[in-house]
């Protein structure tokens, strides 16, 4: 966000008042979340009606870099619960509670929440036991859940998680990866849709059949093809082009295999 907002500023300020701006493409999206996480959500729920409500796990305030916030403006109904909280209390819809959310009291703080068993949402992002979070789903069935996943330094590779262990600050960060959530939440009747490197996105079985799995090799090629037409950043350079083309073939898929599976468009 930071970066991009000081390119298009240095650009202005480089450009002359009377000479047009060239080389500059600026669109504006309203969106709350740190990697765009509610736009994919929008994209999810266009193709499954929700009878709009969320649950969120590890909220914050609701609104920082939150993946939830822009369902509240749309009038949807929500359980957010952080230990950050000063008080639980409620606002018009919202349900805030002030708990450290463990797999022995996450329904129990549903039920006491009223919420829905059948709930559209649910969000997991509390740095740690995110996965026995979502194991420990019995009595209630979300639609979509966006769980946190460890992505990074090829963990995507592998499966691990560890066992689960009340959050310090000495013990935060200690995600599962993405083979270990995809494992747990396959056995619960949920499918892998999307990751987009932090977040993984799992849906209900029973709506497999509104995504069309994609062809990840065409699509990948597909990108590319955009991506190397585009000569404010390879300009004219055949041999840029060429290597560009080959490191992102033979790296791309390999670097993160769940990264898109289906079409949310």
């Amino acid at each position: 966000w930071s970066w991009a907002y000081n390119k298009v500023k240095q650009k202005l300020k480089e450009t002359p008042p009377d000479e047009p701006l060239r080389d500059c493409i600026v669109y504006f999206d309203y969106h709350h979340s740190q990697w765009n996480e509610d736009f994919i959500i929008s994209s999810i729920f266009n193709k499954i009606e929700p009878d709009k409500h969320f649950v969120d796990i590890g909220s914050k305030d609701g609104k920082f870099i939150s993946n939830t916030y822009a369902l509240t403006r749309q009038g949807w109904h929500g359980l957010l619960a952080d230990t950050d909280m000063k008080k639980s209390h409620s606002n018009g819809s919202l349900v805030f509670k002030k708990v450290a959310i463990s797999p022995s009291n996450f329904e129990e703080t549903m039920r006491d929440s009223s919420v829905p068993q059948n709930f559209d949402f649910l969000n997991v992002d509390i740095d740690g036991n995110d996965i026995h979070i979502v194991g420990s789903l019995k009595d209630y069935r979300p639609k979509v859940i966006c769980v946190e996943a460890n992505a990074a330094d090829g963990k995507y590779k592998i499966n691990y998680s560890t066992d689960y262990k009340p959050l310090t600050k000495m013990n935060i960060g200690r995600q599962a990866t993405i083979l270990a959530l995809d494992q747990v939440l396959e056995d619960k009747g949920y499918f892998l849709i999307y990751n987009n490197g932090g977040n993984c996105f799992f849906i209900d079985n029973k709506y497999r059949s509104k995504f069309q799995e994609l062809d990840i090799e065409k699509y990948i090629l597909e990108q590319l093809g955009i991506i190397l037409r585009d000569e404010s950043l390879f300009g004219k350079s055949t041999a840029s082009k060429n290597t560009f083309l080959e490191y992102a073939k033979g790296n791309w898929e390999s670097h993160y295999p769940y990264i898109l599976k289906y079409d949310i468009s």
